[in-house]
């Protein structure tokens, strides 16, 4: 759901983590889904003064089916299906709810002809194939729910169905479609009626075979209603200004409105130029049927997508301006990337040899996990990245990670029910030997949420673990996340935390979002009772997140941190820390060492303790900085 950043900048005081990209609150509720890297500059600016809608009502109790989570799914002999099947679920990312009438699609792996099934009343479908073998869930459709259907030969879930084998308890997630309100306005704030807008990315990632509405009109009041995922682009057109963009980023998704602002007045729209090319494979032959995506500079570039025809030739239009990253990727050989001017033709995208990485998952005990998610990545420099995803369902669970580049990687794998493995060190060839994934345990935390003044428990709130599996990896249809949901008394139980230093964050309707902890975990243990505070919102106050942090935003800059910036008041202006500064090590411990996710975990702690970073600035020599954690609302 998120959108991939070439540049990962890290809040301290503010930042999320990947499990919180997958945040999503019960559909009564507003949705909130932050991304790494969405800041306090991105929530929206106050609406025009224009009619506005009327204030949006309290949410209504909600029937909270349970958390989002991966498929507890279970096999049990099927003598009747000589080509296995499965069973399952389809439902609500928003409450867990189930999702009647939703068609889910299944194709096989190697091609041929697809077949659909609908759900049920109670969300459930039963698929048997006509033939065991691989199989890709391909699609997944419901009215009321954004669409999930990415392109097929890119489909992250997976189905083998063996002979006289039933896997049931499948779950598949639909997202709901959320109406938000968007406003067009001119620099000076001022609505515009009959602005054009359009959502540029409507036919992207997981809706790349099912494209959703793009195009919108606003109103009188210069507003207008829409549907869009998470982080996804907008662009305003008026005549005689400048043409406008914004983010459907965290701000927009609590308040469910999202301001564009156009142009300078007189401002003509930068012309939308093409990049051209081939893709070959390793011997410089065509490679037709690829799929080309281009991605430009910053925030708010937009992306450009294309297919290649029988002679791998491809044009990717409506492109901004400046240099642009043109991936391509094929059935069976390995995603490569080039970076070329817009504008450029001839550029040529050359595919590796595919190689891929098998085996199988199994829990502490050493039985078989028939339905886990299993991440390969690769970590640049401070940053882990995913570079295959793959939910499989097997009876053995066994699982391929293929269109892989020969080389090394790092494997990890979670499921239901149970923490994700440790890193596991793999290489990806032809023939790879078979690796054994073993799950942890992980850690509980248990307590309750509840309001910070009036002490009263906090239903229908949710809790989600820091620091997910893959970086950016993952589908919406089988996240992986950790989290919990609380009940009307306010209690949670999260369970199958990753042992370490973790953090959590906490949200409930009406409440300023919060950054539990970090708390040390070890595998199996119990904690808590804990309880949570969360601060409620004043009339008209934008949602914010609180938590024990320096006070500095800092990016990833090869293999240390480079503060970018420092909040007023906060711990890191007041030790002298400023713009420009590298982080070399934390408490005497090398960032390099950490990497991002633990160099965050190690930054933050209680309220009026002290952390030492080791401080460059420029070519001085390195110093050792004290800094003080304060309670920060970013």
């Amino acid at each position: 759901m998120t959108r991939p950043r070439n540049l990962l900048i890290v809040l301290v005081t503010f930042a999320l983590g990947v499990a919180v990209a997958a945040w999503l609150w019960p559909v009564a509720s507003p949705s909130l889904s932050p991304s790494p890297g969405d800041g306090a500059s991105r929530v929206a600016p106050p609406r025009p003064t224009a009619p506005a809608p009327a204030p949006a009502p309290a949410a209504p109790p909600v029937d909270v089916s349970g958390p989002i989570a991966l498929s507890p799914a279970t096999v049990v002999a099927a003598p009747d299906a000589p080509a296995g099947e499965l069973a399952g679920r389809v439902l609500s990312w928003g409450d867990g709810a189930p999702v009647a009438g939703a068609e889910v699609t299944l194709a096989p792996a190697g091609g041929g002809a697809a077949a659909s099934f609908v759900t049920a009343a109670d969300g459930r479908f039963v698929a048997r194939p006509a033939a065991a073998g691989r199989y890709r869930v391909v699609s997944a459709l419901a009215a009321g729910f954004l669409p999930w259907a990415p392109d097929p030969d890119a489909s992250p879930l997976e189905v083998v169905a063996r002979a006289g084998v039933r896997i049931d308890g499948v779950v598949v997630y639909l997202v709901p479609a959320l109406t938000y309100r968007g406003w067009v306005v001119d620099p000076d704030g001022a609505p515009v009626p009959g602005a054009t807008v359009v959502l540029l990315d409507a036919d992207r990632g997981e809706r790349a075979a099912a494209p959703i509405a793009d195009t919108y009109t606003a109103g009188a009041d210069g507003g207008f209603d829409f549907h869009a995922p998470d982080d996804a682009l907008l662009e305003a057109r008026a005549a005689g200004f400048a043409p406008g963009r914004a983010r459907l980023g965290a701000g927009a998704q609590t308040t469910r409105e999202l301001v564009i602002t156009l142009g300078a007045r007189g401002g003509a729209a930068a012309v939308a130029q093409a990049i051209s090319g081939r893709v070959v494979d390793p011997d410089g032959a065509p490679v037709g049927g690829a799929r080309v995506i281009a991605t430009g500079p910053g925030e708010l570039a937009a992306t450009g997508e294309a297919m290649t025809d029988a002679d791998g030739a491809f044009v990717v239009a409506g492109l901004d301006p400046g240099p642009h990253v043109i991936g391509a990727r094929a059935d069976g050989l390995a995603a490569a990337t080039v970076t070329a001017e817009a504008g450029a033709t001839d550029v040529v995208v050359r595919l590796a040899a595919g190689a891929r990485i098998v085996g199988r998952v199994v829990d502490p005990s050493g039985a078989v996990v028939p339905a886990p998610t299993v991440i390969a990545q690769q970590r640049a420099g401070l940053v882990t990245r995913a570079v295959a995803v793959v939910s499989v369902f097997d009876a053995d669970g066994r699982f391929v990670l293929e269109g892989l580049a020969a080389g090394s990687y790092e494997v990890v794998a979670q499921a239901a029910g149970f923490a994700p493995s440790a890193p596991l060190a793999a290489t990806a060839a032809a023939d790879p030997p078979e690796l054994t994934v073993t799950l942890r345990a992980g850690a509980m935390l248990i307590g309750t949420l509840v309001d910070a003044v009036t002490r009263a428990p906090l239903g229908n709130g949710k809790l989600t673990v820091e620091g997910g599996v893959g970086g950016d990896g993952g589908s919406t249809a089988v996240p992986v996340v950790t989290s919990a949901i609380t009940r009307a008394d306010g209690s949670f139980e999260l369970a199958g935390i990753a042992p370490g230093r973790r953090s959590m964050t906490a949200g409930a309707y009406g409440h300023h979002l919060a950054i539990v902890g970090p708390l040390e975990l070890t595998d199996g243990a119990r904690v808590g009772p804990v309880t949570v505070e969360l601060t409620p919102l004043a009339p008209g106050e934008e949602p914010r997140i609180e938590l024990a942090g320096v006070g500095a935003k800092l990016a990833a800059a090869g293999d240390v941190l480079r503060v970018e910036g420092v909040i007023p008041g906060g711990g890191a202006e007041a030790a002298g820390v400023v713009a420009g500064d590298l982080v070399l090590a934390i408490d005497g411990a090398s960032v390099t060492a950490l990497g991002m996710e633990g160099a965050i975990q190690h930054i933050r702690g209680p309220v009026g303790t002290v952390v030492t970073l080791t401080i460059q600035r420029g070519d001085a020599a390195p110093r050792d900085v004290a800094v003080t954690r304060q309670k920060i609302r970013a």
